[in-house]
């Protein structure tokens, strides 16, 4: 009976050896399109696989919260779409067409995300809990409102939609780091990528194409548009690097777009915005920057940007006392940006606010022809050995 014993043990023992050496690999599992097939290969995975999206159309059926670590990898973003057959929720979480809940990564690649407006209701695409990676998507048709008489004939109603949210429940107990990385944003209802409280994005690449002016002077957000293609908000860190925003020019209700927008809001302020390399072109403003907190809790740094021809302020840094107890506002490093001419910021357009230290500035394409023929001239003696 001992020795009986002992050989099981030793069986149990190996097993045990092999199981730590060889752990469960994830799997990769294929996935066809239809309706709820994403939803039940997700219900069905392993923490850590992937799922490999054949393509077509994947129609969503109820909000999805994959509770577990997982890679969703799209055969193409031009041949994978997921579509929903429903409207989303006006607050708190029942606003997410797909939501990381804290504690989980979930990566996104190669799909496009197509909200169906106006047939559908969709106020966030992709929230964030946890952390993850969403890498070259596409996000459109992605927006959100609740019309209701205005009272004089018309209709009004609050522009939302975000393509991707970020944002730390449990905040500073716990935090999440997002990438979001080649992705494409068009017809989106309000933010295309919004940071907010205790979140880390590393915003690189995207590009984000406003909806153009819209209607002034009107509630309705079927044609009084308002754009933000990136916002950092509520205690978000976020950096900017390599996007290009542009067309995001309406106003609505007091409101008015931005390419990239930083605030102090709704709590504890932003803590950092670095803003690097890129293309702000053709919006209302460029990048506005408002602290509502005291003291001054937002720190932006803007360097190495193309900021040009928006409609009022290439970059502007103001403070609302209105909204919290501000009482002054945050400056802006603004140096060594191209305002599209060597006469830096403009004067009626594309301007710069007070607050924004925005010397020096880059110029381009300003050497005289002579030296230039004298450089090519040099290079080609050098290059032939006639310089000697």
């Amino acid at each position: 009976m001992k020795k009986i014993k002992s050989i099981i043990i030793g069986i149990l023992l190996i097993i045990s050896i092999l199981t730590v050496i060889n752990p469960v690999s994830a799997a990769t599992i294929n996935v066809n399109p239809g309706t709820g097939t994403l939803q039940a290969a997700i219900a069905s995975a392993s923490s850590g696989d992937t799922l490999f999206l054949n393509p077509g159309i994947y129609i969503v059926t109820t909000q999805i919260v994959p509770n577990k670590n997982l890679t969703i990898v799209g055969a193409s973003k031009e041949t994978v779409t997921i579509k929903p057959s429903f409207d989303t929720g006006g607050s708190g979480n029942g606003r997410a067409l797909l939501l990381v809940l804290e504690g989980y990564n979930v990566i996104f690649k190669n799909i496009t995300f197509d909200g169906d407006h106006p047939n559908r209701k969709v106020n966030i695409c992709l929230y964030f809990q946890g952390s993850g990676t969403v890498e070259n998507c596409v996000f459109k048709n992605i927006q959100y409102y609740i019309l209701e008489s205005d009272g004089s004939g018309g209709q009004k109603g609050e522009p939302q939609g975000r393509g991707v949210s970020m944002y730390a429940p449990n905040y500073p107990t716990t935090s999440n780091t997002v990438n979001v990385k080649n992705n494409t944003f068009s017809n989106i209802g309000r933010i295309g990528i919004f940071c907010g409280t205790g979140s880390m994005a590393n915003i690189e690449n995207n590009i984000y194409t406003g909806k153009g002016p819209g209607v002034p002077d009107t509630l309705d957000p079927r044609i009084s548009f308002i754009d933000y293609g990136i916002e950092v908000g509520n205690g978000g860190q976020a950096v900017i690097k390599g996007n290009t925003i542009t067309k995001c020019k309406g106003t609505w209700g007091g409101w008015s777009s931005a390419g990239i927008y930083v605030h102090t809001f709704y709590g504890e302020g932003s803590k950092a915005a670095t803003i690097t390399n890129n293309v702000i072109k053709e919006n209302y403003n460029g990048i506005e920057v408002e602290e509502a907190q005291d003291p001054v809790t937002i720190v932006v740094v803007a360097n190495y940007n193309d900021i040009i021809d928006n409609d009022e302020f290439g970059i502007t840094s103001t403070f609302r006392p209105d909204i919290g107890d501000a009482k002054s506002p945050s400056i802006v490093d603004g140096r060594f940006n191209w305002w599209g001419t060597n006469a830096g910021p403009g004067y009626i357009h594309n301007k710069v606010s007070a607050n924004v230290n925005y010397y020096p500035w880059e110029k381009r394409g300003n050497i005289p022809i002579n030296s230039i023929m004298s450089i090519i001239a040099k290079n080609f003696q050098k290059k032939n050995g006639l310089d000697e």
